[in-house]
């Protein structure tokens, strides 16, 4: 057997291997375990599982005990965190799709932690915009980026917790 042979089947199964998935993470995940990050994973983008990987990594780095270490600079990350949390307290869907992330990667103030926005048929929590007074007398409107759920197609509505 000659090596591009050899070389051809190791490429297969290394490619193999990345896709399986891991026994545990090679981060510490202490809020929702790692079989809640596992399924909310399989839901996002795969650059956006990249970039919530990399924060954690990041965190395990400096030997944090918590991954609660909120991510100002990414949107997508935040989002994630936001989501778990969302769906722990509240149980509402695991899982963030990726227009949903990109919203929060994107803009800077849209989040989904303490905001109105959800689906009013399987509660799951939407990204929106406060309404903001900056100086000067500039004002920029709240905004509602969804009319419909990205995950059922339900209405979007008020949190149900939010009253």
């Amino acid at each position: 057997m000659g090596t591009n042979g050899l070389t051809g089947r190791v490429g297969k199964l290394e490619a193999a291997a990345e896709r399986l998935p891991e026994e545990k993470p090679p981060f510490p995940v202490v809020v929702g375990g790692w079989p809640a990050w596992e399924r909310l994973f399989a839901t996002m983008a795969p650059e956006h599982v990249r970039m919530v990987r990399d924060h954690f990594e990041r965190l395990a780095a400096y030997d944090r005990r918590e991954l609660l270490d909120y991510p100002r600079g990414n949107g997508a990350v935040r989002a994630a965190i936001d989501v778990m949390i969302s769906h722990l307290e509240h149980g509402t869907p695991l899982a963030l799709p990726p227009e949903v992330a990109e919203i929060c990667n994107s803009d800077g103030f849209a989040s989904l932690r303490c905001m109105p926005d959800a689906c009013e048929a399987c509660r799951y929590p939407l990204p929106y915009r406060r309404r903001a007074t900056w100086g000067g007398g500039r004002v920029e409107p709240e905004v509602h980026y969804f009319e419909r759920c990205p995950l059922c197609g339900g209405p979007v509505g008020r949190m149900p917790w939010r009253g």
